[in-house]
């Protein structure tokens, strides 16, 4: 099966670690995905990790005006792996490339997903709620909030695997993972709601770009974070804008509490109190001033924005240790 999204974005830098994306999709079950690009330096990379890894095919960006510059080499290897069977999604862009070029290709049935516009044939939101399309068949399921992942790009996800298994799966199973599904560990994981105040660990925040493009795009309100961490020389000046409109209380930890704060301050829409500052020595009195000042309906997240290692030996040990402490409350 062939899926693709009908998401754009706009031209950004995203940084990953590269071990722990193959860990987290390993972990996952995650069949092989391709996202074309146009750099043959980057492409060749992922073309040999395809070699060692069974469970993945890459991802690597690519912008609509580099297209026609696709090296041969990938080329030919993008068409080989579009037409194994094994491949479960290809980005949109490098399949219209050669679509209309190759019949193995076009012989395959093409779905779609998308949260903001109806498909043809594939998964859909229509004023809330989900739509499976088969040509002239629809079929209406249940709202989008049943879902229990926060965030828009969480709906997109639930959207491209329940196209991927419709037919496999059924229905009633399909809507319980999406009320109980609450995310793999320390990704936006949800570890309680206590006193009405949600917890989530997203210790895999482990850069400015991370935690400024997941966790604080995720909720519809202002929440509590905490961060700081080990110092990899990351700025955090676009991180502290980002802070600036969506945190309102900002607990800091670690070998960047200094940094980070400094850049929130200097961000241009800060205002003295907005967010509020506070500091924490460790994690346990990062929760307590975080239990302390929340209130009813509010929403706790750990998403360091750093990587862990002044404190801990791996973010893994990190976000257990908040869990521990969020547990305990």
């Amino acid at each position: 099966m062939i899926f693709e999204s009908h998401a754009h974005y706009d031209d950004k830098q995203f940084d990953f670690d590269r071990d722990e994306l193959l860990s987290s999709m390993q972990s996952s079950g995650i069949g092989r995905i391709i996202n074309v690009g146009s750099d043959y330096d980057a492409c060749k990379s992922t073309m040999d990790l395809a070699h060692q890894y069974d469970f993945i095919y890459g991802a690597v960006g690519i912008h609509p005006s580099d297209i026609q510059d696709l090296n041969e080499e990938v080329y030919k290897w993008l068409k080989e792996t579009a037409s194994d069977p094994k491949t479960a999604a290809i980005g949109e862009i490098g399949l219209d490339y050669y679509w209309e070029k190759d019949s193995e290709v076009q012989s395959r049935q093409r779905f779609w997903f998308s949260s903001a516009q109806e498909c043809d044939w594939g998964a859909w939101v229509r004023e809330g709620r989900i739509v499976m399309q088969q040509g002239e068949t629809q079929t209406e399921l249940f709202p989008v909030s049943d879902i229990k992942l926060p965030g828009k790009h969480n709906v997109e996800n639930f959207l491209a695997a329940m196209t991927a298994v419709w037919g496999d799966v059924d229905v009633p199973q399909i809507h319980q993972v999406a009320q109980t599904f609450a995310g793999v560990p320390h990704r936006a994981e949800l570890v309680r709601v206590h006193n009405g105040v949600s917890y989530y660990n997203d210790s895999i925040g482990t850069s400015p770009t991370r935690t400024a493009t997941g966790t604080l795009q995720l909720y519809d309100q202002k929440i509590i974070l905490i961060a700081g961490g080990y110092d990899k020389k990351l700025p955090f000046d676009g991180l502290a804008d980002v802070i600036v409109e969506k945190v309102k209380t900002l607990i800091l930890m670690g070998a960047t509490a200094d940094k980070i704060e400094a850049a929130v301050r200097h961000a241009g829409a800060y205002r003295e109190g907005s967010p509020v500052i506070l500091r924490a020595d460790d994690m346990p009195q990062a929760v307590t001033l975080a239990a302390r000042h929340a209130q009813h309906g509010d929403i706790v997240s750990l998403s360091p924005a750093c990587a862990s290692f002044d404190l801990y030996q791996s973010f893994e040990a990190r976000g257990d240790h908040f869990k521990t402490l969020v547990n305990a409350l």
